[in-house]
């Protein structure tokens, strides 16, 4: 119910519901990582309000769990704002408990296919990769929720910042480590999943599209829904490589379920936005287009200058479609 009250809240406005909502959150931190208000963004696409919440957490006087949890919500919010640059300064600065987390974000945001990465930031990335000491054991909670082991989320991160700086072999060779560790278990399913997504992208890196497609359809992430952040970013590949194989239809369908299920899918909607406007400019659709494009627009109202060039691109054709009228 707490989570009901929170979503109600957020989704309607409503501030002095939403205050208490997340003071009743604050009290009770061992509901916060499960609970639906975390979500709460997702379904009403309040970029803002999630940043806000995470905010609260990261300031307040709470435990070091708590803070960790609300520094990744914070750069998850940034990079959906088109902020990459803010997002990175969060994680590079994790909180004790949570630099694994941290670390497993970086390796991610590193490989986004629409976010320009110096080879410097990628190679401090890849350093603490290898550095870090996964330990030996997990928590028994840990352990019966099928969460991945420590050791496969670091090879995974392995294996995408390697081959985003062009080092193919060492990508090859963490997709063959996390096949060892495929077994009956859940933990062992996400090690199915993370393999098939590094041989996707091995695929795309020699230009085998329908190649790194049908190891997405095999990466079986059905089975291991919810268990890591990678999941949201093979979906919206998976768009991509659809729309660059002709399948157009099919990408529409990915790219609209985007942010329909967890707060990491944020990071992709406004790219997302972006492509289903290019899509029906394309198809001649004018009304879609731009809708497409101001939603775009909104969620990277003021985007950093890295990522600047995909609104520059929407602001063209919104005036172009405009002078068509």
């Amino acid at each position: 119910m707490l989570g009901l009250r929170a979503f109600r809240a957020f989704a309607l406005g409503d501030r002095p519901g939403r205050n208490q909502a997340t003071r009743e959150l604050i009290a009770q931190p061992g509901l916060v990582p499960a609970t639906i208000a975390l979500e709460a963004a997702v379904f009403v696409d309040d970029l803002a309000g999630s940043e806000r919440f995470a905010r609260l957490l990261v300031s307040g006087t709470h435990s070091c769990e708590l803070r960790g949890l609300g520094r990744r919500m914070l750069a998850q919010a940034q990079l959906a704002r088109g902020r990459p640059g803010s997002a990175r300064a969060r994680l590079a600065t994790p909180t004790p408990c949570d630099a694994a987390a941290s670390l497993e974000l970086r390796s991610l945001y590193g490989a986004l296919p629409f976010v320009p990465v110096r080879p410097r930031e990628l190679k401090a990335v890849l350093r603490a990769l290898k550095e870090w000491e996964a330990p030996a054991a997990r928590d028994r909670w840990e352990e019966e929720s099928g969460w991945p082991a420590p050791e496969t989320v670091r090879l995974y991160g392995l294996g995408l910042v390697s081959l985003r700086l062009g080092d193919s072999l060492q990508a090859h060779n963490a997709a063959i480590a996390l096949a060892r560790r495929v077994d009956s278990s859940a933990a062992g399913e996400v090690a199915w999943s993370f393999s098939r997504s590094l041989r996707a992208r091995l695929a795309l890196a020699r230009g085998h599209r329908a190649e790194a497609l049908a190891y997405l359809e095999a990466a079986r992430w059905e089975r291991s829904a919810g268990r890591s952040p990678a999941e949201a970013s093979d979906r919206f590949l998976r768009a991509e490589l659809l729309l660059q194989l002709g399948r157009v239809d099919e990408a529409i369908g990915w790219y609209r379920s985007i942010a329909e299920r967890s707060s990491y899918e944020l990071v992709y909607l406004a790219p997302s936005q972006f492509r289903l406007g290019q899509i029906y400019d394309r198809r001649g659709d004018r009304a879609r287009a731009v809708g497409y494009y101001r939603r775009f627009r909104e969620l990277w109202r003021n985007p950093e200058p890295e990522v600047r060039g995909m609104l520059v691109q929407a602001d063209r054709r919104l005036r172009a479609l405009a002078a068509a009228e």
